[in-house]
């Protein structure tokens, strides 16, 4: 199943049961979990899609595609800059790497039912955020 890399906060789903665990890395598998991030990157992007040589579902693909794109997550220390090119150090000032599962939405194992879920933005991420450019 997917997760979520050790400092991405947010929103997780675990299965109790092993059937449970297979429903869910079916609809992983389908692409029919909806999951929506926040994320913070150095520069400016523009609305687009992003193709990489990666296959989907690989670990750490949000931070490897917007990195390869030129806009490295904030306070990301593995991908700070584009794969074989050099890059420019992360002076961001965040202190993790800022990421979030802000929602979540998948068929329920046992019920079929549709469930949703939302967060908001961690304190912290919120504080990173708001803060004045210039700091």
């Amino acid at each position: 199943m997917d997760r979520l890399d050790r400092e991405t906060s947010g929103l997780m789903v675990f299965a109790l049961t092993t059937e449970a665990q297979k429903h869910l890395q079916h609809q992983f598998r389908k692409h029919s979990i909806r999951r929506r991030y926040v994320a913070v990157v150095r520069g400016f992007v523009e609305e687009q899609t992003i193709e990489s040589r990666l296959e989907t579902g690989r670990t750490h693909q949000i931070r490897i595609h917007l990195s390869e794109a030129g806009h490295p997550l904030c306070g990301d220390k593995v991908y700070w800059r584009p794969l074989l090119k050099p890059g420019e150090p992360d002076t961001s000032g965040a202190t993790r790497l800022a990421l979030a599962a802000v929602e979540l939405g998948f068929e329920h194992p046992a019920t079929g039912q549709a469930m949703s879920f939302e967060t908001p933005l961690p304190p912290d991420l919120t504080k990173f955020v708001q803060r004045p450019l210039n700091e």
